[in-house]
């Protein structure tokens, strides 16, 4: 008995030397899997970032002022560990926290919510996420006048990336758009979590 399994530990063994590792797809290929629209969302090209380590996003637009982003980078790290655990994510939390408090696009920024949240996939399973809601003013495009806005971030580790997705949208959103917004993200998770 001894024997069988030292021979079964020896072909694992040898087997996992000669495969090469799995490479994970590039941030752009994976956002390029995504839908070209979600309920009323309609996505642009993936956008890729000249910066080595930051990746890629896509945006995804309604009619209505709402724009959801998905980033998809790596920091130049080998690799993100899934859920929220890591040290690293925790740490580029605060670091986007900071940069949109002090970008100077945005006016009084107050973070509103500062938690974490598990959010149901549509193949049931649950992905953790570090989730920030912020208040902040913008500028109405179309008038140049003040506009209250409320925006969200959700940050998880998932399949050697940070997944951020950021939503900005008017204050004044209705729970129906509320409720949409939130079936967007379940649809972009669930899809963002299939192993590329």
């Amino acid at each position: 008995m001894n024997l069988v399994f030292r021979a079964v530990c020896l072909v694992a063994l040898s087997a996992a030397a000669v495969c090469p590792a799995m490479a994970k797809d590039a941030p752009e290929q994976v956002l390029k899997s995504l839908p070209a629209g979600i309920k009323t969302f309609v996505a642009e090209d993936p956008h890729v970032y000249e910066e080595p380590g930051w990746g890629a996003s896509i945006g995804y637009n309604d009619l209505s002022g709402v724009a959801v982003t998905v980033y998809l980078y790596d920091l130049g790290l080998s690799d993100i560990g899934d859920g929220i655990a890591s040290q690293v994510l925790l740490d580029e939390k605060k670091e986007v926290i900071g940069g949109i408090e002090n970008s100077g696009y945005w006016n009084d920024v107050l973070v509103t919510v500062d938690d974490q949240q598990a959010i149901r996939l549509e193949n049931g399973k649950k992905v953790d996420v570090l989730f920030t809601q912020f208040s902040l003013n913008g500028t109405d495009p179309a008038t140049g006048s003040p506009l209250a806005l409320r925006s969200d971030l959700y940050l998880t580790g998932l399949n050697g990336f940070i997944c951020k997705i950021r939503i900005t949208r008017p204050a004044s959103t209705p729970e129906a758009k509320e409720k949409e917004i939130a079936n967007v993200v379940k649809e972009l998770l669930s899809r963002l979590a299939v192993q590329h």
